[in-house]
């Protein structure tokens, strides 16, 4: 899954890695308003708008750590152990999920991101949450889709930043 906000729009025109993640996506949300009314005004039947912060946590609370094995891939250090505490507070032992920090540059370093999917292939994660950024998460997720096994994926930017507690929402 991926959420279409103004910057992905913007991006996808300038990255063809980026389109190809976005085409190969199984859903795609209108994460931003002006990409909801745009929408909208060309005739798209949407629903609503459902931006990744707002699902991310609606995803977590309704995991249960007798059926689900999360993997998320977090910003920095402190929202690690921010999700690391969430998650032992939502009864997941540590044995149940990951939440790694990919390194700087991981994407463009195949000793790095064959580490990242080691941990993932070692996991058999039900959900891989890639809390990293645009277009980074998308593209890496399609580029290694075939070692992720059968899990669901979500590339929310910094929704696990607001789920954790790290960062605040714009007004």
């Amino acid at each position: 899954l991926v959420t279409m906000n103004l910057d992905h729009a913007v991006n996808l025109r300038r990255n063809a890695g980026f389109r190809q993640a976005y085409q190969n996506a199984d859903l795609v949300t209108a994460d931003g308003f002006p990409v909801y009314l745009y929408a909208r005004w060309r005739g798209a039947r949407l629903a609503g708008r459902v931006t990744g912060a707002d699902l991310f946590p609606l995803i977590m609370e309704r995991l249960k750590p007798e059926l689900h094995r999360p993997f998320l891939a977090a910003s920095n250090d402190q929202t690690r152990e921010m999700l690391e505490e969430r998650l032992c507070h939502l009864g997941f032992r540590p044995d149940q999920f990951a939440v790694v920090v990919p390194p700087l540059g991981f994407e463009r370093d195949a000793g790095a991101t064959e580490a990242l999917l080691q941990k993932i292939e070692m996991l058999r994660p039900t959900h891989i949450f890639m809390g990293i950024g645009a277009p980074k998460s998308e593209i890496w997720f399609d580029r290694h889709r075939d070692r992720m096994g059968d899990a669901y994926g979500f590339a929310f930017g910094a929704g696990l930043n607001f789920f954790a507690g790290t960062a605040r929402r714009a007004p």
